[in-house]
């Protein structure tokens, strides 16, 4: 199941004027918390400034990306599997696993 089941869509947020209207600290922090329900495991990114400057919205302006790292991955705890994650967006992704989980049950399909 990929967290886009849930019906959560926000993947446009990359789309459109949105970027023009906020600063780079806020949508880097908004791009990773939407990128990261894509990723395996859900609610996780890589430790991989190149990966994630992809995530964040600069591409492969990573020297542009590092000055908002800091701010960008705040409230992001990095694990033992060298990823980060974030502990609102795990609860979140739990939520739809389990609803996901509980709907296949209602009909009569393997989880």
């Amino acid at each position: 199941m990929q967290i886009t089941d849930a019906g959560w869509n926000v993947w446009n947020l990359h789309d459109g004027d949105i970027p023009a209207i906020f600063n780079n600290e806020f949508l880097s922090a908004a791009f990773l918390r939407i990128e990261s329900l894509r990723q395996v495991p859900a609610a996780s990114v890589p430790d991989d400034d190149i990966v994630l400057a992809e995530l964040a919205g600069f591409g492969r302006a990573v020297s542009e990306w590092k000055k908002v790292r800091e701010v960008a991955l705040r409230g992001w705890i990095k694990c033992s599997d060298g990823r980060f994650y974030h502990p609102g967006i795990a609860d979140k992704a739990r939520e739809a696993w389990e609803a996901h989980r509980q709907g296949r049950a209602a009909r009569g399909v393997d989880a």
